[in-house]
Parts: C-alpha cells; sequence; structure tokens
C-alpha cells in the first residue's frame, strides 16, 4: 500500500459575522460598503481566521439565508455579534 502524505489544512474561522452590504457605482467604479440591514442591498456570511482578517463566504439576499447557512456550517444559531474587523472589498460574485 502506497504512502501517503499528510495534506496541510489552512487556518480555519474563529469567528464569523453577518453583514448587511450596499452596492454603489461612482463613475464607472463599483464598489460595496457594510450598511445597517435597512439599508443592505444582500447580507454576506464572513469568517475571520486569526492573524489574516475576514474572507467572504458568500453573499445572500437575505440575512435570514445568511444566518441559515452560518448554523450549517458551525451547528450554532446566530447571536448578533461583531468584532468591529474590517470588511473586505465586494467582488460582485453571485448572490444567493
Amino acid at each position: 500500500m502506497p504512502k501517503s502524505s499528510k495534506s496541510i489544512l489552512p487556518i480555519g474561522f474563529d469567528a464569523y459575522e453577518v453583514h448587511g452590504v450596499k452596492k454603489y457605482e461612482e463613475s464607472g467604479s463599483k464598489f460595496c460598503e457594510q450598511v445597517s440591514d435597512n439599508e443592505a442591498d444582500f447580507w454576506s456570511l464572513y469568517g475571520h481566521i486569526p492573524g489574516q482578517g475576514l474572507s467572504c463566504i458568500g453573499d445572500f439576499r437575505t440575512r435570514e439565508y445568511a444566518e441559515e447557512i452560518y448554523a450549517r456550517i458551525t451547528g450554532h444559531s446566530y447571536t448578533n455579534g461583531s468584532d468591529a474587523l474590517p470588511i473586505p472589498a465586494c467582488p460582485f460574485g453571485k448572490i444567493v
């Protein structure tokens, strides 16, 4: 039986955040900013990587769907709380 090399896994997330996000377009440039839920075009679920910051896991049409995905990943209900970490630029990917 051949020897298998041990896979090195990436650093796991140590926290998660859900934020409302609004799309903007000015002078041909598109960008996103974190906004309150009542202004949001969509909601993003972020995972925090220790020593590296936030990584966007996905963009969702509703906060409830973002929180459902969080619960599926972690096995816990989402409780509203933030580490006030910087939000990365929006890639305008597919919003589910």
